[in-house]
């Protein structure tokens, strides 16, 4: 009792300490760093000395212990002279490992471009076989190949290095026997969505599956299960598994655990548990409901989270699942308890668990026994931030790894408290997100990853020293996971200099290592210094957009490993370790472009597909040249998907139905699976290509014209899903969307002739054309109204984005010098270009400050009208109007009739370019011939023009409000095809009634007397029913007036108003149809 009480009073005195830098860490006599340092160190001594001295239950001691550690860590924390990182503090001598490299920080160096630490030489390579991309220290011990094999090629890094490109990761898992690694991922619009990757280990291919979970947020949690062959993922709300097998990535189970967002445990009883603060959530895998092949939903009532979340989701892509509530609840010993991350013991099923230090301020890592009501076993001293990750391995089941957001990984022995080992893994500079323990043939070793260092690091706990770095092309490693079953290490990376958008940034140009050469020899056969530095400085006035870029902050420099590799994009990397190591085996080197003056501009990058053309247009996204459009191929995707249409809808479905749950999974997400694998950005056209197809045909045969429309709304959908795939960057979906396509490319010369001898000879059946044409020609309303499409229409009406037609059809094109589709940088252009006049904002401006002319001429034309000379105002009306028809006939010609007419007010305009037309024909004839009646007939015509004319001028203020003009359009075509309906019918009454009275009544006048009676002057068919019979023109007159009045006129009403409702229902839709439309027009 004794000496408990006088460990107890020295962590007192350990307190008191922290009480008086507490009250005077303002003090200049205080040094900050010394003594919160030295409290924290000698917190740690006096349990270690506790436990030396054969303490019989330290348990105690630890908690209070760690009472005083959290407090000195957040007082160090919250200070005016607050730590980024804090130093280790819980080391004895001789158990802090540091990297042995001397030199400055290569971040620093790269801006002084200065070279650190020298440059990778071969012969630092320890064997013929070791990667490339490694870079040894010096003093490094070998195991022996004969009794440690394994361990002698990790150890000279003798490993294949390949990679993919992912979304952005977050978190590596592997199934227990090694079969599947899945990786959880942030994906979509700025990295909103979930997204995740996984790959079957089985062979050597490891082939790339991706599958994008029904989850409202992104999951930061996953876990692997090998016995059932599923994948575990989970946002705040749900867990979502999905089947590994084949490939396929079959959803299965959604559990509803909205009262827990914890990280996930799989445990070898078939169980699966998620924590949250004070317990953990449990289901039992087997007899959980699945959704079936039907996918239907899980749990009663309807899932919400989708109205919460801050993203873009299509309806298709929501599942709407609660979920299968739990079997039980593990309440926890200490209530307020909530881990971070959590990893099963196998020797002893604990679950050892980092403390979430954002509920109580609490740093530590303890060990969970779940079987018996949630106690605590054993806490873990020493760490001064977050737990990041912890592992284990099967070759020493007593100790285990931390990584920590306070930079450094440590290697704690189960059966003590504080770390056996501390290795600094970032210099006191960045966090550690992962460290990985492996045993190789017994020997314990380390994989690291850096954040600030940007590489992995390979240590050997034996021997207490850094062995070598492997690169990761500059990218911060979040992940890494080492399989044993194969002797291969994966590591998920992130580009921290590409953006949420895709676009790079901090990218400057860079210098390849200079090339082994012989030494100079002066004449004396000494050798010459060369007192230039390693890098190849002529290269720089060569160097044009095709060559590689570096960061300008990175860690390293060029010719810091043996060969130059920048990643420039988030990628799992795969270093596969063998004897017989090819290190010619190496990642495609990045696609990373120079930034632009500023990083605002950065958006006018590159994209890498297209990067042709000359130093000036190095900031611009080109439009694809000819030499690209002719490499990629677009009329194979046309008889594809046809097929696939064709195949997969064989019976007339309504949209509702092919959006449904079980044909979006059964037939929509394979296809898009399909189609976005090729990478292919004619994709999206093509799908357009083939619904006008479908629509075509469905007008010419009726008897299958449902299922026609059908596979046309099909089309639809796929394209939609598709642009999503091209969505990782603006510039990018703006091109798949403005990028003109030839139909025909990639087709066979025997095909070009015979499709031209199908469609008569035409030579512009093959005109380039976009897809925004093409949706808007096959009236694709619902893809036009998704808010990707409607960005890029809405930047290039404001002129942001701008791009040019490659129509051929123009009468006067302006696109004989292909414009760059770019977006617009004021300060790289001229003060007046007149590209601009392009922009619809300013093309609409310009367009009414015309109209308006043209309307004051007209008026003043007929306020002067002269029949027998022609006046200044009427020449300069008519030059107006030319130029006004020219300007529509121009349009018509460029995006096409059908493009044209589908613009409300073009039909006004046609209509006056018509009276026009017959004004300025009898005005010609009139004056030609000196007849004043011609002359008096032209003006009364383009009187006329008026009621086009004035309502057009109205539209202009007005124009966006489709309801009206919808409705107008709509209701006027119901109006007339009744009308005319009507006109036939009573057309037999007509001749009855001239039949009855042809000596007093002429057909003119039975028509007139009609049309009154029908608009409501129902008295005249009173008054006159004698006069065409004494008993039949009564009855007759009044039969007509009862139907034209009552029954018909109510019928028209409803017919109107049942064409008003309709549309109101789709106003949304029809307004950002007609918006694009009169985007496109220009």
């Amino acid at each position: 009792m004794a000496s408990e009480s006088r460990w107890e009073e020295d962590l007192k005195t350990l307190d008191s300490r922290l009480d008086n830098y507490d009250a005077e860490r303002h003090s200049d006599e205080y040094e900050t760093e010394s003594v919160l340092l030295g409290v924290l160190r000698d917190t740690c001594a006096l349990v270690r000395r506790a436990e030396d001295a054969g303490q019989t239950d330290v348990s105690d001691l630890v908690e209070k212990a760690h009472e005083v550690l959290n407090r000195g860590i957040n007082i160090a924390y919250s200070t005016d002279e607050a730590f980024d990182f804090l130093p280790s503090f819980a080391h004895s001598g001789g158990t802090l490992v540091k990297d042995t490299m001397k030199g400055p920080l290569a971040f620093m160096a790269s801006d002084a471009g200065f070279r650190v630490s020298g440059p990778w030489t071969k012969e630092s390579q320890p064997h013929a076989c070791s990667t490339l991309l490694s870079r040894f220290r010096g003093g490094v011990q070998i195991p022996s190949a004969e009794t440690h094999p394994l361990a002698n090629v990790v150890f000279q890094a003798r490993c294949e290095i390949t990679d993919h490109e992912t979304c952005r990761p977050i978190r590596l898992s592997l199934s227990s026997g090694g079969s599947c690694l899945a990786l959880a991922a942030s994906g979509g619009y700025k990295n909103r969505g979930p997204s995740a990757h996984y790959w079957l280990l089985n062979n050597d291919d490891d082939e790339l599956f991706s599958v994008e979970p029904e989850l409202a947020d992104v999951a930061y949690h996953i876990a692997v299960d090998e016995s059932h062959k599923l994948m575990f993922m989970a946002d705040n709300d749900r867990i979502k598994s999905y089947s590994w097998e084949n490939g396929k990535g079959t959803p299965v189970h959604t559990l509803n655990s909205n009262s827990h967002q914890g990280p996930l445990a799989l445990l070898p009883n078939g169980r699966i548990l998620r924590a949250g603060k004070g317990s953990a959530l449990s289901w039992t895998i087997d007899p959980l409901e699945t959704h079936g092949q039907n996918y239907k939903r899980i749990g009663k009532g309807k899932y919400k989270g989708f109205e919460d979340t801050g993203r873009d989701v299509e309806r298709d892509d929501m599942e709407f699942s609660t979920g299968s509530k739990p079997d039980s609840t593990i309440s926890f010993a200490d209530a307020s308890f909530k881990p971070s991350v959590w990893h099963r013991h196998e020797p002893t099923g604990y679950m050892l668990s980092g403390e979430e230090p954002r509920v109580r301020d609490s740093y530590s890592c303890i060990a969970l026994d779940l079987e018996h009501g949630g106690k605590m076993v054993t806490r873990y001293l020493g760490h001064g931030g977050k737990v990041e990750n912890i592992t284990t391995s099967e070759g020493d089941g007593n100790v285990f790894l931390t990584s920590g957001s306070d930079g450094f990984a440590r290697l704690y022995d189960i059966r003590h408290p504080l770390p056996a080992l501390t290795f600094d893994i970032e210099c006191e500079s960045a966090p550690c997100y992962t460290a990985v323990l492996a045993h190789l043939d017994g020997i314990p070793a380390i994989f690291s990853g850096g954040v600030k260092t940007e590489a992995i690091k390979f240590w050997d706990i034996r021997a207490k020293q850094l062995v070598y770095e492997l690169s990761t092309g500059n990218n911060v490693v979040n992940s890494l996971v080492w399989n044993s079953r194969n002797s291969t290490l994966y590591a998920a990376t992130e580009c921290e200099n590409m953006d949420r958008l895709g676009y790079h940034h901090d990218y400057r140009r860079a210098k390849p290592p200079r090339q082994p050469r012989e030494d100079k020899m002066d004449e004396d056969g000494d050798e010459v210094e060369d007192d230039e530095d390693d890098y190849d400085e002529d290269e720089d006035d060569d160097w044009d957009d095709e060559d590689r870029c570096w960061p300008s902050r990175a860690f390293h420099m060029e010719n810091y490993f043996g060969e130059m590799f920048d990643a420039g994009e988030d990628r799992l990397f795969r270093y596969k370790f063998k004897a017989d190591a090819d290190n010619s085996v190496l990642p495609e080197y990045g696609r990373a472009s120079l930034e632009s003056d500023s990083y605002c501009s950065s958006i006018t990058r590159l994209i890498p597909v297209m990067l042709h053309g000359d130093e000036e247009q190095s900031h611009k996204l080109l439009a694809p040249t000819p030499e690209y459009l002719a490499s990629v191929k677009v009329f194979p995707l046309i008889p594809n998907i046809k097929k696939d249409a064709i195949t997969n809808i064989d019976t007339a479905l309504s949209w509702d139905q092919l959006t449904a749950a079980d044909v979006n999974f059964a037939i929509v997400r394979p296809l898009v699976l399909k189609y976005a694998g090729l990478g292919n950005m004619a994709v999206v056209y093509a799908c357009f290509v083939v619904r006008s197809h479908f629509i075509s045909e469905a007008e010419e045969n009726l008897a299958y014209s449902g299922v026609l429309l059908s596979r046309a709304a099909l089309c639809e959908i796929l394209a939609m899903k598709l642009l999503g795939s091209f969505a990782s960057t603006q510039i990018q979906l703006a091109a798949v969307l403005t990028a003109s396509w030839n139909p025909l490319s990639g087709a066979s010369v025997e095909v070009v002739n015979e499709v031209r001898e199908a469609v008569g000879g035409d030579e512009n059946a093959d005109d380039p054309q976009c897809a925004l044409e093409m949706a808007i020609a096959t009236e694709a309303k619902r893809f036009i109204s998704l808010p990707l499409v409607q960005a890029v229409v809405n930047d290039i009406h404001a002129g942001r984005l701008v791009f040019s037609m490659t129509s051929h059809k123009s009468v006067l094109a302006d696109n004989y010098k292909p414009r760059a589709i770019e977006y617009y940088n004021v300060h790289d252009n001229p003060f007046l270009d007149h590209y601009r006049l392009r922009v619809p904002r300013y093309g609409a401006i310009l367009e009414f400050l015309s109209f308006v002319i043209l309307l004051l001429l007209f008026l003043m034309a007929l306020s002067t009208q002269d029949v027998n000379k022609i006046t200044t105002i009427e020449i300069a009306f008519i030059v107006f109007a030319t130029a006004f028809a020219l300007d529509e006939y121009t349009a018509s010609k460029e995006h096409g009739w059908e493009i044209y007419i589908a613009n409300i007010w073009n039909v006004f305009d046609t209509a006056f370019i018509i009276i026009c037309a017959a004004y300025l024909g009898l005005r010609i004839k009139g004056l030609a011939y000196n007849d004043p009646a011609a002359s008096n007939l032209a003006f009364d015509i383009l009187a006329c023009g008026a009621c086009v004319l004035f309502p057009r001028l109205a539209f202009f203020a007005v124009k966006n409000n489709v309801i009206v003009f919808r409705a107008l359009r709509a209701m006027a075509a119901e109006f007339v095809f009744f009308i005319g309906i009507a006109a036939i019918c009573f057309s037999g009454l007509l001749f009855t009634l001239h039949s009855l009275a042809a000596d007093k009544w002429s057909v003119k006048a039975i028509a007139w007397l009609m049309v009154q009676i029908w608009f409501g002057n129902t008295y005249l068919s009173f008054g006159q029913a004698e006069s065409f019979h004494p008993v039949f023109g009564p009855i007759l007159m009044t039969c007509f007036a009862a139907l034209s009045n009552t029954l018909l006129l109510t019928i028209l009403i409803s017919i109107l108003s049942n064409t008003f409702a309709r549309i109101d229902a789709n106003a949304t839709q029809e307004y950002l149809f007609q918006y694009a439309i009169t985007t496109i027009e220009g």
